[in-house]
């Protein structure tokens, strides 16, 4: 009698793999908002320091959170940090040039000042002496009395300085401000020149 193979019991069926599905396939990485938000505050620069260091620091937890392989954004990061860095140089020079300017114009803003003080309070001989040769003893006179119905000047505050230094020439110095009187506000101008390492008043308006 010839002996039958022992029963082989059927394997269950394996049932087919879903629709687009791929063993292989790569997990999809989530958004990296912090790295996002740093590129964002990088590329802005608008006030001064604060959105530099917003870039770094947003920057600095980005690329942290790109260690995480689901996490992208990396580069957004690398972007910010660097545009961080840029923004605070910038505006770090910037604003020592602007010290500059303000610290070199200060002997002049003091004789505009004084200038227009004097011109308010009548006397014109000590504004006659702050000016250039050019301007004359009656044009300050009439210019003064005008400025008798507005008062005693209170203050002047310059918000505008342009300053130009040429080799070989006269350094010249243009202020926009206002001056506050005892009765009202008004727009002034004034233009300095520097002689002899002495600024000079050399023109100057109020407006109405």
């Amino acid at each position: 009698m010839s002996q039958q193979p022992p029963f082989a019991p059927t394997p269950p069926a394996v049932p087919p793999p879903a629709y687009g599905y791929s063993p292989s396939a790569p997990t999809p990485q989530r958004a990296n908002g912090i790295a996002i938000a740093s590129l964002i505050c990088g590329l802005i620069m608008c006030v001064p320091v604060i959105t530099g260091l917003f870039a770094i620091v947003f920057g600095w937890l980005g690329v942290r959170r790109a260690r995480d392989p689901q996490s992208g954004g990396k580069g957004f990061a690398v972007a910010g940090i660097a545009l961080g860095i840029v923004s605070i140089v910038g505006w770090a020079v910037f604003g020592a040039i602007m010290m500059a300017i303000v610290n070199a114009s200060a002997p002049g803003r003091n004789v505009a000042r004084q200038f227009l003080k004097d011109m308010s309070s009548g006397n014109v001989a000590a504004a006659k002496a702050q000016s250039v040769p050019g301007m004359s003893q009656a044009e300050l006179t009439s210019a003064s009395q005008q400025l008798q119905p507005w008062g005693a000047l209170k203050d002047v505050t310059f918000t505008g300085i342009n300053m130009e230094a040429n080799a070989g020439s006269d350094t010249t110095l243009h202020l926009n401000g206002t001056a506050t009187f005892a009765n009202g506000r008004h727009n002034c101008e004034v233009k300095l020149v520097k002689q002899s390492g002495i600024y000079k008043v050399k023109a100057y308006s109020l407006e109405p």
